[in-house]
């Protein structure tokens, strides 16, 4: 029998409500906590109202959205026993939009007011940190990873869990969602004109933007196998992600990537459309969004469009949580037999053709279709069912190819004027320099490969450490310099971490898996892992997988201080790698690499421990320590993985590892160099090996062609 992804577990933590319990009775009585900004002094927007977690005491060290995190994680893991489960078969993944930035926020303004240099929030500040200390909390030792597609965030981290447990590569999930409130997403917003200038009302003929949230959603998932005779909250039965591939912000009008999410996720979970007894909508309230909504939604359910309601009027748009807290009060619908009301609707809206619920709606809740979509036209869907599904095979056991590569850096800042060269300045103005990094090697990769793969079957997946820096600092420092009098909407739409991917998928056209994947020093591996998963579940046929981090200077300088690394900054680089992978046929040039496997997991406390996994990954493709010809591994940043990769070289045998990325500068992602450094000579088996600072570590065993 197939596995089917069974929901153990959900904790929720919101404007609404502390607990999943007053969250959920306010969202089915359609009642808001919506107030105006008290949490920061905002001169511009300080009359907006907006949804705030109440009694979050932040310890010292810590974040909101750690607290946050912590509060709905703990209320989930008090329902489950997670520990019956071998921790290294449980994977952790977050979705957030934006991570520890709040106190990013206010370290600036800080510093600005004493003229002081204190950079210790930065500690908080990677979205990743966030994975990092649920899976610390929870116990887990699989992989680990953070997704960030602003307000698609969560349900790509739900998708990504529910592909890793019916590949069987986990037994459970632990996925949490978070966001923050925060200046800069309302001054963003605020610079996109998208801010209600009173309470949303979602799919209303009158309505005028969002109201901002702040909330931490999570959910234990499990191989229905695992439950321990417990009765699941639902199942989740099909999953699917996909791009417009339109616009940086805006969605495509005519609702075509929503509408492909929505439909690969229903027959992803064998159902009909009619099948859906209610459908959980992004609704922002926003005059685009909603229209492309109920065009996506007229697409997949033609004029017999079932129940409808958006819950941004009780929750606030909390971004990179929305999805999860969709997905869990989704589930409580099924509990409790309730559709919850659209609050705020009163006048049907011929454009989007939607009328939803205006109250709370007795009904036998089989079947739900839960969504978010987000920024680059990023779309995430969800099916949920009472019952267990008839569950498809999800992974076939695809050879996967790399088809070309693409290595842009000069171990410093890289030139801007060498990137996109002879295209046309109104063409290129608006990207940020990490985003033309990205495109420019992209483009190098596709020029070599010659895609044949359909294109709204081709991912694109894309690591970074930290993301798009220099329009974050660039942003927040302008709001608190002019004190929000100078929008810059520019620099806000590519402040995400998903500016680069969507930027490519607008550009080429690509409309698979539009995804952000950041872990630190294997965000390569973990966008990598993504795509294998992706391609093998039948999600896509092909992914470009590319990496890259910009130089920043805030980066540099808390180096400096850093306990953990022997890296002081000095070497920090601008780095960017592509390449196009696929299955067989997917390009029309020859391959270069199979890829053999990725995998991501805690390093053990003993070498030998790690050793006899490594082993046993091997045995896997009946290989040897031996059979592999060359080992590389990024040059350890500190003593403790310094003697681990000299223990783990020694107790396997295999001499020492061969480390080739200096001349790449200090860069988390230098190891997507990995491929290139391999390219030429004859076909051999090589073997990457990295450690995070985190210590997490990668396994990637490829052979070259």
């Amino acid at each position: 029998m197939n596995r089917a992804v069974a929901v153990a577990a959900t904790g929720l933590c919101s404007g609404a409500g502390a607990t999943l319990e007053a969250s959920a009775d306010a969202a089915f009585a359609g009642a808001d906590a919506l107030a105006k900004i008290s949490l920061f002094e905002s001169p511009k927007h300080g009359g907006k109202f907006v949804s705030v977690a109440d009694g979050i005491a932040v310890k010292r060290g810590r974040s909101r959205c750690t607290e946050m995190m912590f509060a709905a994680l703990g209320e989930a893991l008090a329902k489950f026993d997670i520990s019956k489960i071998a921790p290294e078969r449980v994977f952790v993944y977050a979705g957030t939009s934006i991570g520890g930035i709040f106190e990013t926020e206010n370290m600036l303004a800080e510093n600005k007011k004493n003229g002081t240099e204190n950079l210790a929030a930065l500690a908080g500040y990677e979205c990743s940190t966030l994975a990092e200390l649920a899976a610390k909390k929870c116990g887990a030792r699989g992989e680990c990873a953070a997704f960030s597609t602003a307000c698609s965030s969560s349900s790509l981290a739900l998708a990504e869990a529910c592909n890793a447990i019916v590949s069987e590569q986990c037994d459970a999930a632990v996925v949490v969602g978070i966001d923050a409130l925060s200046r800069i997403t309302v001054n963003g917003f605020g610079s996109l004109l998208l801010l209600s200038q009173g309470k949303c009302r979602p799919f209303d003929k009158d309505r005028d933007g969002i109201n901002l949230g702040e909330a931490a959603g999570a959910a234990i998932l499990c191989a229905d196998g695992f439950l321990g005779g417990a009765k699941p909250k639902a199942y989740i039965a099909g999953w699917a992600r996909t791009c417009d591939a339109y616009h940086a912000t805006a969605p495509s009008p005519d609702g075509a990537g929503a509408a492909r999410a929505f439909e690969n996720a229903l027959d992803c979970a064998g159902v009909a459309p009619e099948k859906i007894s209610y459908y959980n909508a992004h609704g922002t309230a926003t005059k685009g969004n909603d229209s492309a909504e109920g065009a996506a939604l007229r697409k997949i359910f033609g004029g017999k469009i079932p129940p409808v309601s958006s819950l941004k009027r009780v929750f606030g748009h909390t971004l990179g949580a929305s999805g999860i807290v969709n997905a869990i009060v989704s589930a409580e619908a099924m509990e409790r037999s309730l559709i919850p009301p659209n609050a705020g609707f009163e006048n049907f809206d011929e454009s989007t053709g939607v009328h939803p619920a205006e109250s709370a709606k007795n009904a036998e809740v089989e079947n739900v279709l839960s969504v978010s979509l987000g920024f680059g036209g990023n779309n995430g869907a969800v099916v949920l069912s009472r019952e267990r599904p008839q569950t498809k095979p999800r992974n076939g056991g695809k050879r996967i190819f790399v088809y070309g590569g693409a290595v842009l850096s000069n171990g410093g800042i890289y030139p801007d004027g060498e990137l996109l060269a002879g295209e046309s300045p109104l063409k290129t103005r608006k990207f940020a320099h990490l985003q033309k990094m990205g495109l420019q090697a992209a483009k190098d990769v596709l020029a070599q490969a010659k895609p044949l793969a359909c294109k709204n079957r081709t991912a694109v997946c894309w690591g970074t450490g930290l993301g798009m820096t220099s329009q974050t600092r660039a942003f927040v420092e302008n709001v608190l310099e002019k004190r929000e009098a100078e929008p810059m909407p520019t620099a806000f739409t590519n402040s995400v971490h998903n500016a680069v991917p969507s930027a490519i998928a607008v550009r080429e056209k690509f409309g698979g898996l539009n995804g952000a994947v950041t872990a630190k020093e294997i965000s390569f591996e973990a966008a990598l892992a993504q795509a294998l998963r992706e391609i093998k579940s039948g999600g896509a046929d092909a992914a470009v997988v590319c990496a890259g981090d910009e130089y920043c200077s805030l980066a540099a300088d808390f180096l400096k201080t850093s306990k953990y690394s022997e890296n002081d900054g000095s070497n920090l680089s601008d780095f960017a790698a592509a390449y196009y992978v696929g299955a067989k046929g997917s390009a029309e040039s020859a391959p270069l690499f199979e890829i053999l496997d990725c995998d991501i997991r805690r390093l053990p406390a003993s070498d030998k421990s790690e050793c006899d996994a490594i082993e046993k990954i091997l045995k896997r493709h009946n290989i040897a320590f031996g059979d592999v010809k060359r080992w590389l591994s990024p040059a350890p940043c500190n003593a403790y993985q310094r003697k681990r990769l000299a223990g783990i070289a020694e107790k396997s045998g295999i001499g020492a590892f061969d480390s080739p990325f200096e001349k790449y500068g200090g860069n988390y992602c230098v190891s997507a160099a990995a491929f290139a450094e391999c390219a030429g000579g004859g076909a051999e088996i090589c073997a990457l090996y990295t450690i995070s600072s985190t210590s997490m570590r990668a396994f990637t065993l490829f052979k070259k062609l």
